[in-house]
């Protein structure tokens, strides 16, 4: 990118567009980036210290002696000790983009390639609402893996594990999530019932020790022991005691 390309950039919302003519397929199509307000604001303060090197090389990133950044992955991963490359990027996102519906995963799977074909569809100048539309997807694949990240790291903050308490419907499991702060920092995440089954499960796995205890109990003292003890008795008391959510699961109702 160059500082022109910068300076040309437009706004759509509180959204940057930028046209990028030279980049991996620059020599099919431009490509574009779309910028949230943060990173601009970031992108813009960089700017400020960058024209005072002045315009005697284009690019926009220089290095700390005003050279053109030529290797980004190596001097990232020299000095975080990570180990990322652009195919590594794009293969998490296309992975990530598969759990999405069939529209939001082929534009991602779309989006990321460069054949001849791809590049004549996706790479040509677009104008900013289909350059939007475009960022949408990605963002939505993006936002709802950082989400889910966050959900399974504070799962009890979300579901709080207690055996004689079941799992929330699924609208209200989805709402717990979609109604949480957290959603400011992730708004295009998008949360489906395959999900929200996942969370039952695990919540049912956590619990599924102490809630066979629990039933022991009630089945002895209903008189049942192992020489009567049935299926249909377990039913039959977990009914009458409420406590037939536990059965519920069918994953995890043999296991009782």
């Amino acid at each position: 990118m160059t500082i022109s390309e910068w300076e040309s950039r437009k706004m759509m919302d509180t959204r940057s567009i930028i046209i990028v003519s030279e980049h991996k397929t620059g020599d099919k199509k431009p490509a574009t980036l779309v910028l949230h307000d943060e990173i601009t604001d970031l992108m813009e303060r960089y700017y400020r210290l960058r024209l005072r090197l002045g315009y005697g090389r284009p690019n926009f990133f220089v290095t700390n002696r005003g050279e053109e950044v030529v290797k980004i992955y190596d001097d990232v991963n020299k000095t975080f000790g990570a180990r990322l490359s652009a195919t590594l990027f794009r293969r998490m996102v296309e992975t990530e983009g598969r759990d999405h519906d069939a529209a939001t995963s082929s534009d991602v799977a779309k989006a990321l390639q460069h054949s001849e074909d791809t590049a004549s569809r996706y790479y040509r100048k677009p104008d900013a609402t289909e350059v939007i539309r475009r960022q949408g997807n990605l963002d939505r694949v993006e936002h709802t893996a950082l989400l889910k990240s966050y959900v399974e790291e504070h799962f009890e903050n979300f579901f709080p594990t207690i055996a004689y308490s079941p799992f929330p419907k699924t609208e209200t499991a989805s709402k717990i999530i979609t109604e949480n702060d957290i959603m400011l920092n992730y708004p295009s995440a998008a949360i489906d019932l395959d999900y929200v089954n996942k969370l039952q499960d695990r919540y049912d796995a956590t619990l599924l020790a102490e809630r066979v205890d629990v039933l022991v109990e009630l089945m002895k003292d209903a008189g049942y022991d192992r020489a009567n003890i049935s299926e249909y008795a377990i039913m039959d008391v977990a009914k009458k005691k409420k406590v037939y959510f536990f059965l519920s699961n069918l994953k995890y109702r043999k296991k009782m």
